[in-house]
C-alpha cells in the first residue's frame, strides 16, 4: 500500500524517503520558465493547502536536484536543472507582535539561509534589509549566478496584527522597505527568480503596487490544480490504499463496502475547491488524513482555521451569517486583494478556503459557494460558536439528537420546543436581535445536529430563509420572520403566508421528485416562538 506524507514534509524529503507523491511538477517547470514573461510570481492558497510542498518543489528545482524529480513531468520535459543560490525565507513562525521582533526573526531566518548556502558573510547589521543585501551580494558575485529568493507565507505577519492599526502601520512601513529592495535586486541583476505564497493578497503591500510586474497566478486556470488533488489524481494515487480501509464507517452511522461508494462521500466531504469555476480539486490534508484515520472527520478546519479569521468574524457576527453566503457575486478585482484599512470578509472567505468559485458570469464577475460538506460544517460550527455561550460539540451532546427528532417528525409543537432550546443557548448581551440572527442561530444549530441545512438558499422565484434538507426524499422550507411584540405575530405569519404561497418555493422541489414541507416561524423580541404549517405536506405527484 502507498505510503503518504504529513503535511509538514518537503518535496525532497518526500522523494528521498520514498512517499507517494502527486506530481505537480508541470506548474514548477511552467513557472521557471519565465512564465508571462516574468521571473516574480505570487500564488495564494489557503492554508495547509500544500502551498509550502509547492514551493519547496521550486526550492530543489532552483538548487539543481534534479534526481529528485525522476520520472516527473519535469524531468520527461528536459528541464536543464542548473543551480542557483536560493534564499528561502519562512515568515510564517515569526514573532511579529512588534518591529523589533520581527526584524530580530528575520535577521534569524537570513543567517540560516548562509549557513544552508555555504557562505561567509558578515551579518552584524542591526537591519534585516542591510542583511539580506549582503547576503544576495556575496551570493550572486560569489556563485556568479542570480539568487532565486522564495518567500513562504509573506502575509502571516500582517494578518497576525490587524487588530493594531498603529503597529500594522510600522509593521508594513518594514515590510515595504523589503519588497522595495526584492524589486531593485531584480532590477540590478542580483535576484533571478521571485516566488511568494500567503493566503491573502494585501492591497497596500508594496510588492503588488504598481510598477512591480510580480504574476499573481492565484485565479490562473494554467494554476488551477497547482495545489490540491483532482479526482483523477485521487484514482491514480490514492484507489489502491482506499480499497485496503474497507468497510469504512459513514458519518451517518452506515458502512461504506465499495471503492466507488468511497469515493463519492470523500468527494461530497473534501472535493469543491476551485478557482477558476472549472478545475475542482480535493483538499490534501483532509484526504491524507481521512486515509490515515479512516473516519470523516473535519481535519482541515479542526487545525487549520486562521486566527484573524475567527477574530474579524467575532466582530462582524451581528451582519454575517456564513451559511448564507451561497451564491455571492463578486468582481475578481475585489476579490483578489485585501485592504487592511478596510477589511472585507467575502474576500478573506474566498482566499482562506471557506468559499470557493462556483461560476463565472459574462461580465467576468465570480459567483461564490461553500465548497464541500467539511466547509459547511465548518461555517456551522464558527457561527454557532459566535452567536452562544456555548460550543458546537457541546451543544450537539446535549441538543443534537432531540432537535434531529424533532425537525425530521415535522410537527409543528416538536419544532417550536426545539427551537426556544436553541435561543436558550444564544449570547443575549451584546447582540442585535433580528431576523438574520435568528435565521443564522437556527441554521447553524441545524446543520450541527448533524441536519442537511442551508440558509438564504437560492431558487429562480427568490432565496428560501431556511431549507432543510431530509434524508427521506424531504424538504423543509422554513419561513422565518422577526416580530417586535407578541401583537406583531399574526401580522408577520400572514406575511410568511402569502410570501410562500406567492413565491411557490415547494415547486421546485416537486418537480424534482421531492416531498416539500412548508413551516412558519415567527419570533417576538421577548424570544417567543410561533410554528405553523403552512397549508397541507406537498407531495409529488411523480418520483423521478
Amino acid at each position: 500500500m502507498s505510503r503518504f506524507p504529513n503535511a509538514n514534509f518537503s518535496f525532497e524529503e518526500i522523494r528521498k524517503r520514498g512517499f507517494n507523491y502527486v506530481d505537480k511538477t508541470g506548474h514548477a517547470l511552467r513557472l521557471l520558465s519565465s512564465y508571462n514573461n516574468s521571473t516574480s510570481f505570487f500564488l495564494s492558497r489557503p492554508r495547509r493547502f500544500g502551498k509550502s510542498l509547492f514551493l519547496s518543489t521550486l526550492k530543489s528545482a532552483l538548487e539543481g536536484k534534479g534526481e529528485l524529480f525522476d520520472g516527473l513531468a519535469m524531468n520527461r520535459q528536459n528541464y536543464g536543472f542548473e543551480k542557483c543560490p536560493v534564499i528561502h525565507l519562512d515568515m510564517g513562525y515569526i514573532d511579529s507582535s512588534s518591529v523589533d521582533s520581527f526584524n530580530s526573526g528575520m535577521n534569524q531566518i537570513i543567517a540560516d539561509n548562509r549557513f544552508s548556502n555555504g557562505i561567509q558573510v558578515d551579518l552584524s547589521a542591526s537591519q534585516f534589509i542591510q542583511n539580506l543585501s549582503s547576503l544576495v551580494s556575496a551570493l550572486r558575485f560569489g556563485t556568479g549566478e542570480k539568487v532565486a529568493v522564495l518567500i513562504d507565507e509573506y502575509d502571516k505577519p500582517i494578518l497576525n496584527e490587524l487588530g493594531n492599526k498603529q503597529h500594522l502601520k510600522d509593521l508594513l512601513n518594514k515590510l515595504n522597505n523589503f519588497y522595495a529592495f526584492l524589486k531593485s535586486g531584480v532590477g540590478a541583476g542580483k535576484i533571478g527568480f521571485v516566488f511568494l505564497t500567503g493566503v491573502t493578497k494585501i492591497s497596500h503591500a508594496s510588492i503588488f503596487s504598481g510598477g512591480n510586474d510580480v504574476v499573481d497566478v492565484s485565479l490562473d486556470p494554467q494554476f488551477a490544480d497547482v495545489c490540491g488533488f483532482t479526482k483523477e489524481e485521487i484514482r491514480l494515487h490514492f484507489s489502491e490504499s482506499l480499497e485496503a480501509i474497507l468497510p469504512v464507517n459513514d458519518w451517518d452511522g452506515g458502512e461504506i463496502k465499495s471503492l466507488e461508494g468511497l469515493l463519492a462521500k470523500i468527494y461530497m466531504k473534501y472535493d469543491g475547491y476551485t478557482w477558476d469555476g472549472l478545475t475542482r480539486v480535493i483538499n490534501p490534508f483532509s484526504m491524507i488524513n481521512f486515509l490515515q484515520t479512516r473516519e470523516f472527520d473535519n481535519f482541515w478546519f479542526n487545525t487549520g482555521t486562521p486566527t484573524f479569521l475567527v477574530k474579524l468574524a467575532a466582530e462582524q457576527k451581528d451582519d454575517v451569517n456564513f451559511l448564507s453566503l451561497e451564491d455571492t457575486a463578486m468582481s475578481k478585482m475585489t476579490l483578489n486583494a485585501v485592504s487592511t484599512n478596510n477589511i472585507a470578509l467575502v474576500p478573506l472567505m474566498f482566499q482562506a478556503g471557506y468559499l470557493a468559485v462556483k461560476n463565472i458570469r459574462a461580465d467576468g464577475s465570480l459567483i461564490l459557494g461553500i465548497p464541500n460538506g467539511e466547509v459547511r460544517q465548518a461555517f456551522a460550527q464558527l457561527t454557532f460558536n459566535l452567536l452562544t455561550d456555548d460550543e458546537a460539540d457541546s451543544f450537539k451532546l446535549k441538543l443534537g439528537e432531540d432537535i434531529r427528532k424533532a425537525v425530521l417528525s415535522g410537527d409543528d409543537g416538536e419544532i417550536r420546543d426545539c427551537l426556544m432550546k436553541i435561543i436558550n443557548f444564544s449570547a443575549y448581551e451584546n447582540i442585535k436581535r433580528s431576523e438574520g440572527f435568528y435565521n443564522a442561530l437556527f441554521t447553524a444549530a441545524f446543520a450541527v445536529s448533524g441536519l442537511d441545512a442551508w440558509s438564504e438558499q437560492s431558487t429562480v422565484d427568490g432565496k428560501i430563509g431556511i431549507l432543510v434538507k431530509l434524508p427521506s426524499d424531504t424538504v423543509m422550507i422554513f419561513e422565518l420572520k422577526y416580530a417586535k411584540t407578541p401583537d406583531d405575530a399574526d401580522a408577520c405569519i400572514t406575511e410568511a403566508r402569502e410570501r410562500l404561497n406567492d413565491r411557490s418555493y415547494r415547486n421546485a422541489f416537486i418537480a424534482r421528485g421531492l416531498s416539500a414541507h412548508e413551516l412558519i416561524v415567527v419570533v417576538t423580541e421577548r424570544q417567543s416562538v410561533f410554528v405553523q404549517t403552512n397549508g397541507l405536506f406537498h407531495k409529488p405527484t411523480t418520483r423521478s
